[in-house]
C-alpha cells in the first residue's frame, strides 16, 4: 500500500472545517475498510496561512482516497502520491482548533486610522463640537484638503517673492 496526500482549500480561520473533514475522512475509510477496500486515514496538516489543508491516506490506489473524498464529501485540489520519510508510526492526534487569525485588511486599516489621525489637525465636526468624529475617508479627504491649500498657499507666496524681486 501506498501513502496519497490530498490537498484542498480551507480558509484561513476555519480550523473547525478541518477538524470536521477529518472526522469525516476517518469516518469513511473505517466504512471503506470494512466494504473491503484497503485505505487508512494517516493525518491532517492544517497550514492556515496558504489557506491549504492536507490529509494522509494510505491506500493501495489513488481512485480508493478519491472513493473516500466523494464519501466524506470533501473537495480534491489536488491528490498525490506521497513518501514518508520516517518508518515511525503516526503519532494519535487531535487537532484542536486554531484561534481565528487577524484579519491583514482590518490591521492594515488600523494603521491607516492611525496614520491619519496622527497627521489631521482638528477638524470642524470633532467631537468638541458636539458632533461625531468624521469617518475615515472623510478624515483623510480633509487632510488631503488641507494639504493641498498649503501647497497652493506656498506657491502664491514664492510666486509673489518672484515677481516682487524681479526677474
Amino acid at each position: 500500500m501506498g501513502e496519497f496526500l490530498l490537498e484542498l482549500y480551507v480558509p484561513r480561520g476555519d480550523g473547525i472545517a478541518v477538524e470536521r473533514g477529518e472526522a469525516r475522512a476517518r469516518a469513511a475509510a473505517q466504512q471503506l475498510a470494512r466494504e473491503g477496500t484497503p485505505v487508512r486515514f494517516l493525518r491532517s496538516i492544517f497550514l492556515p496561512d496558504d489557506e491549504t489543508c492536507f490529509y494522509l491516506f494510505e491506500a493501495a490506489t489513488a481512485d480508493a482516497v478519491v472513493e473516500l473524498a466523494g464519501h466524506a464529501d470533501l473537495a480534491i485540489d489536488r491528490l498525490t502520491e506521497a513518501v514518508t520519510a520516517s518508518s515511525s508510526p503516526p503519532r494519535p492526534s487531535r487537532p484542536r482548533p486554531l484561534p481565528p487569525l487577524p484579519d491583514a485588511q482590518a490591521q492594515r486599516d488600523a494603521a491607516v486610522d492611525a496614520a491619519v489621525e496622527r497627521a489631521s489637525p482638528p477638524c470642524p465636526g470633532d467631537k468638541a463640537e458636539g458632533r461625531p468624529d468624521m469617518n475615515r475617508q472623510e478624515r483623510a479627504i480633509f487632510t488631503v484638503y488641507i494639504a493641498m491649500g498649503t501647497l497652493i498657499v506656498l506657491f502664491l507666496a514664492a510666486t509673489g517673492v518672484v515677481w516682487w524681486l524681479g526677474p
